[in-house]
């Protein structure tokens, strides 16, 4: 690996990236490996009701979709922002799954297609670029080419006050797109390309068949979701920086039971091959390489609202590449004096 300005050089010489990376969860993978082989039998194995249970939530979602076509928009809204999301949610989440491999045992081919058809009731195109900025995201965990968040420059610009930053985290999907076309350089696969076709024609077919009000559900089901409710926060749950390095968080609580157990985030970048629905299996076998209290989030909610809350430069840059952080200095006031 060369060096560069996401590397850096350990007392013995030798180049690691900057941040936390997947060598610090491969190290904890083989440790643990070695103290409990029996977790090698979870590895590569999917879940056999998953598709199943998918499936299941993509008919429902777009049944209720149907059923509000004549409802007043008021109505439409709220039922995007409750019953919708609660569709929304396990199918946004099932794309993490399928990302890694997990519908289908050893063919890629199967799950990147299965990914293009769970993306549709979502109605908008995340999966073809969420299949490779997943992948940077474990490689390059808490470096500047970690897409999954901001970069210091975004967090410079939106981290000054409660509006500026609710008004990032709501444009969330089109600040994730611009990042990644730009760090990812402009590469614009052939996967991204079909999920931005396929979605075109559900969306079309969606307007022409059900209406407006039907897509409009859909949309604000989606939007929210990943914004800031269920899957937003658990983005500002799933990790934060400070000075040398980023920490993997896992979060234990009930609203697991709708996002396919992925708040049990530590242990998924140990075994990213870990179907998760046996993510809650290694935490049991495992107990003592999950028990230190740092990194338990047990409210869920919780970080996103301190980000919310924080004081200038202290909540979105918590989150952001700690490369350029670390060449900025504040002034007692919270006034940012230098950025390079």
């Amino acid at each position: 690996m060369a060096t560069s300005e996401c590397t850096r050089r350990d007392s013995n010489g030798d180049v690691t990236l900057f941040g936390e990376t997947d060598l610090y969860h491969a190290k904890r993978r083989k440790a643990i490996i070695t103290d409990h082989p029996e977790l090698r039998s979870l590895q590569k194995k999917p879940d056999p009701s998953f598709k199943y249970v998918l499936i299941a939530c993509m008919i429902s979602h777009l049944v209720f979709a149907y059923h509000v076509r004549d409802w007043p928009a008021p109505l439409v809204i709220l039922a995007g922002l409750t019953v919708g999301i609660l569709f929304s949610c396990p199918i946004s989440n099932s794309l993490h799954e399928i990302v890694h491999n997990l519908a289908f045992e050893n063919n890629p081919a199967a799950n990147r297609i299965f990914g293009l058809f769970v993306n549709l009731p979502l109605v908008w195109p995340l999966f073809g670029a969420y299949d490779k900025s997943h992948r940077y995201h474990h490689t390059y965990l808490g470096t500047e080419l970690d897409i999954k968040y901001p970069d210091a420059r975004e967090a410079m610009e939106y981290d000054t006050s409660f509006f500026k930053r609710l008004y990032f985290i709501l444009m969330h999907p089109i600040h994730s797109s611009h990042r990644f076309q730009i760090k990812s350089g402009n590469n614009v696969t052939p996967l991204i390309l079909w999920n931005l076709i396929s979605i075109t024609i559900f969306d079309g077919i969606i307007f022409t068949c059900f209406g407006y009000k039907s897509f409009l559900y859909l949309l604000i089901a989606f939007w929210l979701n990943e914004c800031i409710l269920i899957e937003g926060s658990k983005t500002f749950l799933d990790h934060w920086s400070d000075e040398k390095t980023s920490h993997t968080n896992s979060y234990y609580g009930p609203v697991n039971m709708i996002n396919f157990n992925i708040g049990h985030h530590r242990e998924h970048h140990d075994f990213p091959n870990i179907a998760g629905r046996y993510l809650s299996l290694v935490t049991e076998a495992a107990p003592e390489y999950y028990k230190e209290s740092e990194f338990i989030e047990k409210h869920y909610f919780g970080p996103i609202w301190q980000l919310l809350t924080a004081k200038p430069y202290e909540g979105l840059m918590r989150y952001a590449n700690k490369i350029h952080v670390k060449r900025m200095s504040i002034d007692e006031n919270g006034n940012l004096l230098r950025f390079l």
